[in-house]
């Protein structure tokens, strides 16, 4: 056995390294460095004989910081009984202070003399920073400032398709992925991360907190001032939204609107000005003294349906919402209005389209119909292949004599039958296009593109589709007979292709649309384009294009053909 004092620690950094034995030398030399590196205490100088044994030593510890007395020189110097147990580096720094520069000297090298104002930018920074990494780390969310509110109010209100629920989930992920790489999210927990942020009732409750104030901000801004209201009602999901904005005369100048609201309502100008109403009501005091505060001063709606024009000024009347007659102004949508001048001109003279007339109407939605009746790429194709046909075309090719189309087999009579048809359709006008297209490439401006579905209520759609189906009549008269050979009688393609091939046969027919057609080149684009991108109603230009858009209707208006069974339009 061994005796107690075999295990006394060997006490290497006391030792002088010429007197170890050569098996430790390596062993203290590596103690003395490791301890001149970290704790600055210089072995030799510091333990010059070694302690007997059986005493125990405490582990070094660092000297305590000299005190250091500023003198005129700026230099550093040590108390007189101070022992430095590990020489301090000194330096020089030069720095500039109003334009004059100074040396200061005996600067250690572990300092640096930096300018007040970087300093304290410094700690501004690292205290921003805290501040940040701080709020990150909340267990709820804490949006003290209503400015905070009103931001995350206006960022759910701009996606309204985005759930609370799931934003709740979103906004932390966005915030983490876009500031993870400057390591503002080392060592955070992601679970304090994510609470830090609005829950779904937070956001419900910062929008309707923000709905509030911004209620009575428009209620202030609307007192006792004239206000007008812009309404209309549209259908969206079987939900009937009537959008009511309002309005006024800034004392700044210009005109400055507000979207009061887009609450449902009923089709009726009743239930329109019961609607408006309530959305009013918001903006006025309970005090029964104050409810003409807030009064409109007029109105502008479209030209049709309920809720429009003088029968909505009836109402809201009654519900005493309106200023005085003589004050009260009452607009219609100009398009509208310029749109039902033709739709109840054309509607009266050449009758509606529905599935058992027989009009030029009835052929423009019938056009529409087959082409979503079909398959869009078969469609296409079959267009394709029309097309090349009324480029290669020759009308010679069509027997006329009653004998020799006796002799004719029945496929060259039925072929020949369709020749003569078209020959006739050939006869209707000489600006029809063929212009050969292909199938692979764009499809825009050429006959391959989709028809606009003829909708009267917007006109435009209407010219739109007799223009496309005027240039591209031979075409289509052409693809009416390729689909009834391709479809039996009782599919619907050859059902409304046989229609329409019946329909574009009839000159009576190709005449009203003709009308239709020149009828909005000539006047209605012209006018909404002038309406639409005129930024100065004054302009004179603007005036002179209108007034040669209408004489030029007035002088095409009488197109050939336009006097048919005693019929003027």
């Amino acid at each position: 056995m061994y005796a107690s004092d075999r295990h006394i620690c060997h006490q290497g950094w006391k030792r002088d390294v010429s007197k170890v034995a050569t098996i430790k030398k390596a062993h203290v030399q590596a103690i003395k460095a490791w301890i001149a590196t970290n704790v600055n205490i210089d072995c030799d100088a510091a333990f010059e004989d070694p302690l007997p044994k059986r005493i125990s030593f405490a582990t070094p510890q660092p000297p305590p910081p000299p005190t250091t007395t500023t003198t005129e020189t700026n230099v550093l110097t040590p108390p007189e009984d101070a022992t430095p147990k590990r020489q301090v580096r000194c330096c020089e720094e030069t720095v500039r202070s109003n334009g004059q520069s100074i040396t200061v000297s005996g600067i250690p090298k572990s300092h640096s003399v930096v300018l007040t104002a970087n300093l304290n930018h410094w700690k501004n920074d690292s205290y921003a920073l805290a501040r940040v990494r701080s709020k990150l780390q909340q267990k709820q969310c804490t949006a003290e400032t209503t400015f905070s509110q009103g931001l995350w109010a206006i960022a759910m209100s701009a996606v309204p398709a985005l759930a609370n629920s799931a934003a709740q989930f979103l906004f932390p992920l966005i915030f983490m992925a876009y500031f993870h790489d400057t390591g503002l999210f080392d060592k955070l927990e992601l679970d304090l991360l994510a609470q830090s942020f609005p829950s779904d009732w937070s956001f419900r409750k910062f929008t309707i907190h923000q709905a509030v104030r911004d209620t009575i901000v428009l209620d202030n801004e609307l007192s006792k001032q004239k206000a007008h209201v812009a309404c209309d009602k549209g259908n969206k999901k079987g939900i009937g939204h009537f959008a009511k904005v309002l309005s006024r005369w800034d004392r700044h100048g210009g005109v400055k609107t507000q979207l009061l609201d887009i609450d449902a309502s009923g089709g009726t100008s009743e239930e329109c000005a019961a609607a408006i109403q309530s959305s009013m009501n918001k903006l006025k005091p309970l005090n029964e003294e104050e409810q003409g505060t807030h009064l409109l001063y007029g109105q502008n709606t479209d030209s049709g349906g309920g809720g429009a024009l003088e029968s909505l000024h009836k109402e809201t009347k009654k519900l005493n919402l309106c200023a005085p007659d003589d004050d009260y102004l009452i607009g219609n949508c100009l398009i509208h209005a310029h749109q039902i001048c033709p739709k109840n001109a054309i509607e009266v003279t050449l009758g509606k389209g529905a599935l058992d007339k027989i009009n030029a109407m009835q052929m423009l939605h019938s056009v529409f119909r087959l082409q979503e009746s079909m398959d869009l790429d078969e469609w296409r194709h079959v267009l394709f292949k029309s097309s090349e046909f009324v480029i290669n075309y020759d009308s010679s090719i069509a027997v006329n004599d009653e004998d020799a189309i006796d002799r004719l087999s029945a496929t060259a009579r039925n072929k020949n039958s369709f020749y003569q048809s078209y020959n006739k359709v050939l006869e209707f006008h000489s600006q029809f296009k063929k212009i050969a297209v292909d199938p692979s490439g764009q499809y825009k401006l050429t006959v391959l593109a989709k028809m606009t579905q003829p909708i009267l209520t917007r006109w435009w759609t209407v010219g739109s589709a007799a223009s496309c189906t005027f240039d591209y009549y031979l075409v289509m008269f052409h693809a009416c007979q390729t689909i009834i050979n391709m479809y039996t009688s009782d599919r619907t393609p050859n059902m409304i292709a046989s229609e329409l091939f019946a329909m574009m046969s009839d000159q009576e027919n190709f005449i009203d649309m003709t009308l239709m057609r020149s009828y909005n080149k000539a006047y209605l684009n012209p006018h909404l384009d002038w309406l639409q991108s005129s930024k100065d109603l004054t302009n004179h230009q603007a005036f002179q294009a209108h007034h040669i858009a209408v004489r030029y209707y007035i002088m095409e208006k009488h197109l050939r053909g336009i006097m048919m069974n005693g019929r003027s339009v």
